[in-house]
This record gives structure tokens, sequence and C-alpha cells, in this order.
């Protein structure tokens, strides 16, 4: 039951941050990034760079990795790969936390 749980709060936090147009986007460029969201999973990088590129809000994004308790040890590198991927201050910042 505890899955089951898990999964349907996973779906309706999802479903709550990611609006309609957006799951749309989402599920037709990048299926996998939004099957790890319906799913409650941590985001990657890639995941990240994708939801910044398809102008999700960076409250949206944050509020998902806060939810989830994504915990990041970012690199310089990956630092780098972020902010060159275009992804804002705030969130790279959220991350390094």
């Amino acid at each position: 039951m505890s899955v089951l749980f898990s999964i349907v709060c996973a779906l309706l936090v999802c479903g709550a941050l990611i609006d309609e147009q957006d799951r749309k986007v989402l599920a037709r460029s990048h299926p996998r990034t939004l099957e790890r969201m319906e799913r409650g999973d941590p985001l990657t990088l890639s995941d990240v760079i994708h939801l910044s590129q398809l102008g999700v809000a960076d409250e949206t994004i944050m509020d998902y990795l806060k939810h989830i308790g994504s915990i990041y040890q970012l690199t310089e590198m990956q630092v780098r790969r972020l902010q060159e991927a275009g992804v804002s201050e705030r969130i790279i910042q959220f991350m390094a936390k």
C-alpha cells in the first residue's frame, strides 16, 4: 500500500507542478523526464536542463526537487554544464545547497 501511495503522491505532485501544455511538450520532446517526474524519481542534470529549456518556471522545478528531496553534489564541471545550457543561477544555487 505504501508503494501505491507513493505513486499516487508523485502523480499528484507532478500534475500540480506541470501544467497540461508543458506536460504535452515534455511528453513529445523528453518523455523519460516526464516518466521520472510521474514516478516521483529524482531528476538527472539533463532532466533539469530539459525542463529549463522548455520554459518550465524556476519555482516549478525547485518545488519538484524540494518535494522529492533530491540532493545534488555538483562539481564545477556540472555547474558549468548547467550554466552553458541556460539553467538559471537560482536553480543552480538551489541544487548546490
